[in-house]
């Protein structure tokens, strides 16, 4: 397994792709720069989990994740799931552009907390935190 992010220097996560990896956890630029530095094969990707794909369309990824997409095996040679806490048009666009007959599951909590569950709230000085 790799988590391979920005931000952060290349070496220690080459080093595990060059080990091989069966699952990696990755942001859309990082996953990028090893596409095109020739570190990473996409068509040897068989499952593809896009997770807060709102957020990330938010924050300016459609287009890398496009690309992404873009490299990767067909659709019908690899398994696709996108998370999203909303389904705004752009979510579903994607998933009807680059998915096999998408479906949608939704997950609607009855309740936001768990009746068996307290909840309590401490205020504490930014000296005691750490130690806390």
């Amino acid at each position: 397994m790799a988590v391979v992010y920005g931000g952060v220097g290349y070496a220690e996560q080459e080093k595990l792709l060059k080990k091989g990896v069966d699952i990696m956890i990755a942001t859309p630029g990082r996953l990028l720069d090893y596409l095109q530095s020739g570190k990473i094969n996409f068509k040897q990707i068989g499952f593809l989990v896009i997770d807060e794909a709102d957020r990330l369309f938010d924050m300016g990824f459609l287009p890398d994740i496009r690309r992404i997409l873009k490299k990767m095996p067909a659709g019908n040679a690899r398994q696709t799931m996108l998370f999203s806490a909303t389904l705004t048009s752009r979510v579903r666009e994607l998933a009807a552009e680059y998915m096999n007959d998408p479906a949608e599951i939704e997950v609607a909590p009855e309740q936001v907390t768990v009746d068996t569950v307290t909840q309590e709230l401490y205020h504490v000085g930014r000296d005691e935190k750490l130690s806390l």
